[in-house]
């Protein structure tokens, strides 16, 4: 993946290992990720091979449902304020 260092784009692309993250708004870095990556064959297909591997490794189902019920069940331990205690009567 090649794209701009904004928003959440660099929590999911590890530079170097599974993408390329150029300077924001700065369209020559964006334009030197895209060569880099279209010139090397290489690179780009060790790039490909660490996407699946991360994927599987952290991105499975099951630890998606996993995290997902302790979420939940996180949640659930909270104490929620009363309808009564939120609602000013006077």
């Amino acid at each position: 993946m090649i794209s701009f260092k904004i928003g959440s784009v660099p929590d999911l692309v590890r530079p170097g290992k599974t993408g390329y993250l150029a300077a924001p708004e700065d369209t020559e870095d964006f334009r030197n990720g895209i060569i880099q990556v279209l010139t090397d064959p290489d690179l780009r297909h060790q790039m490909a091979r660490n996407c699946r591997a991360i994927a599987l490794a952290e991105y499975r189902i099951e630890l998606q449902a996993q995290r997902y019920t302790e979420l939940y069940e996180c949640a659930l331990k909270i104490p929620q304020p009363s309808l009564a205690s939120t609602i000013s009567l006077g």
